[in-house]
């Protein structure tokens, strides 16, 4: 009877609640993946819709309205740079201006955003 009782082979009620809680971790851990990629993807499409409404928003602004703020003179020298009495690389002016986009953010209210933005001169500028 021994023998009989001593060879049979299985698995026992620990080993199988074990197994069953491994794998309740397992699936616990993915269900938070998978809502974290949801939530991660909605904060996406909600940014590149602000993204399109600022674009649109800019391309539509008058740059008749574009106020020049200052011009700035960009020098470019060797790497250790000037040396006494030594021409500079290049040299780029530019100026900023601001323009001002609006779009609608998440309360329903329209927003003004300025941006600042360099523009080269029509004439001169890097040789």
């Amino acid at each position: 009877m021994r023998k009989i009782l001593g060879s049979r082979r299985g698995e026992t009620l620990v080993e199988a609640l074990c197994a069953c809680f491994l794998l309740v971790l397992v699936l616990g851990a993915l269900l938070g993946a998978v809502r974290l990629a949801g939530n991660i993807r909605s904060r996406s499409e909600l940014a590149e819709k602000k993204v399109a409404q600022l674009r649109k928003s800019l391309e539509e602004a008058d740059t008749a309205t574009a106020v020049a703020i200052t011009d700035y003179m960009f020098t470019k020298y060797f790497p250790d740079g000037p040396r006494h009495g030594e021409a500079p690389l290049f040299t780029v002016t530019a100026s900023l201006e601001t323009k001002d986009a609006v779009y609608q953010a998440e309360d329903g209210e329209w927003t003004t955003v300025t941006f600042r933005l360099f523009a080269c001169p029509e004439e001169g500028g890097a040789p």
